[in-house]
C-alpha cells in the first residue's frame, strides 16, 4: 500500500508589510523544497531580443506590449524567484532571473559551511567547503533572508541527526 507524501507548508511574512509574499516549505519523501515566489510584475525578455542592437529598440517594446496583452488574456503562471531543494545528500539551488533565464547549482549538503545573510551587502552568503564562496539573491529583503537561512539550518539539522548520541555529527552551530 503506497501512501501519498505529506505536504507541510510554512509561511513567513515581514511584520508590518502586507504586500510581502511568503516563502513556502514543502516536504516530500526525502526532499525538502524552499520556494521563494517572485514579487512584482514578471516580464521575460528572450535572449535573442537582448542582443538585437538597434532593432532591439523597436522589438523589445513590441515584445513587452505583446507579452502584457497575452498575459492579461491567458494568465501565465509566474515562475518562482528561487527554489532550494534540500536532501540528505545535496543542496540544489535554482534561480530564475527576471528575463526568464534559469541558473542551477548543486552542492553536497554536508559541505555547506555557511548559509546566512551576507554581512557586507544584501543577499545570502553561501560557502561550500572546497567548492565556492559567493553571494546570491541580493534583491531579497533582509527579513526574508534571515528566515530563509534559519529554515535551511533547521532542515539541515534534521538530516544530521545521528543514531549514536556520542557522535558529534550535527552538533556544530551554524549561522
Amino acid at each position: 500500500m503506497e501512501t501519498e507524501p505529506i505536504d507541510y507548508t510554512l509561511e513567513y511574512r515581514k511584520s508590518g508589510a502586507g504586500d510581502q509574499k511568503p516563502f513556502s516549505v514543502t516536504r516530500q519523501n526525502d526532499c525538502v523544497e524552499l520556494v521563494v515566489p517572485r514579487t512584482g510584475y514578471y516580464l521575460p525578455i528572450p535572449k535573442f531580443l537582448e542582443h538585437a542592437d538597434i532593432a532591439g529598440l523597436i522589438l523589445i517594446p513590441l515584445w513587452m506590449i505583446g507579452y502584457s496583452i497575452a498575459d492579461a488574456i491567458f494568465k501565465y503562471e509566474v515562475p518562482p524567484w528561487v527554489v532550494f531543494r534540500i536532501s540528505a545528500a545535496q543542496l540544489q539551488m535554482t534561480i530564475i532571473s527576471d528575463n526568464g533565464q534559469k541558473q542551477e547549482w548543486e552542492y553536497p549538503r554536508e559541505k555547506v559551511v555557511e548559509f546566512r545573510k551576507n554581512r557586507y551587502e544584501a543577499g545570502i552568503w553561501l560557502r561550500v567547503e572546497g567548492v565556492t564562496m559567493e553571494s546570491h539573491l541580493t534583491e531579497l529583503d533582509d527579513d526574508v533572508v534571515r528566515n530563509l537561512c534559519a529554515e535551511f539550518w533547521k532542515i539541515s539539522k534534521e538530516y544530521d541527526v545521528s543514531p549514536n548520541p556520542d557522535d558529534e555529527v550535527g552538533k556544530a552551530g551554524h549561522g
